[in-house]
């Protein structure tokens, strides 16, 4: 157990595979929790520093994982990349309102890869995801840590979300893995 700077307690919740966290006011709510679609997660102690970074003694892979304390959030139900842009933020109470500067709302869609064999020595890779955004492609020829990451492409998406690549020299790799990022 470990209880952070404003009075939470979190629990390493080792039988359910989870962390708690009791609030201040008693309201128990999970944290983190594995599930069958995971990779695994049986943790066995927790820790939290005076930033408020909750760290997790996992026995699976005997590891010690590092949740972040990014501050106060707010989920937003039903927004689409055109809800993206610049706002002012109100929070109401019975006590008055306080609104933010502005903040900057980023709608991040989905991305969803195929990738085909083309013709001979190629393979295309083809992407969707936000219209207009700009995506690089990036490959390395190993996955040992630390891999490195080299930019092979960089492309906007069409106004579908659609992107693509061919590489038509996969004779001159061995191998090759790709990643698509977000510069």
């Amino acid at each position: 157990m470990a209880l952070d700077r404003l009075g939470n307690l979190f629990i390493a919740d080792t039988g359910d595979n989870s962390i708690r966290k009791v609030d201040a006011n008693g309201i128990i709510t999970t944290v983190a929790v594995d599930s069958e679609t995971s990779i695994g997660f049986q943790p066995n102690g927790v820790a939290v520093d005076g930033a408020g970074d909750l760290f997790v003694a996992d026995d699976e892979f005997q590891l010690v994982l590092e949740v972040t304390n990014y501050g106060p959030s707010l989920v937003l139900d039903a927004v689409t990349a055109a809800n993206a842009g610049n706002y002012d933020v109100v929070v109401t109470s019975p006590f008055g309102s306080v609104t933010s500067s502005v903040v900057t709302l980023t709608v991040t869609v989905p991305l969803s890869l195929l990738i085909n064999g083309g013709s001979g020595n190629s393979v295309i890779l083809q992407a969707t995801g936000a219209p207009g955004q700009t995506y690089v492609l990036e490959s390395a020829s190993s996955l040992v840590a630390p891999a490195v990451w080299q930019p092979v492409y960089t492309n906007v998406a069409n106004a579908s979300g659609a992107w693509s690549f061919t590489n038509a020299a996969l004779s001159a790799q061995p191998s090759a893995f790709y990643r698509l990022a977000v510069p």
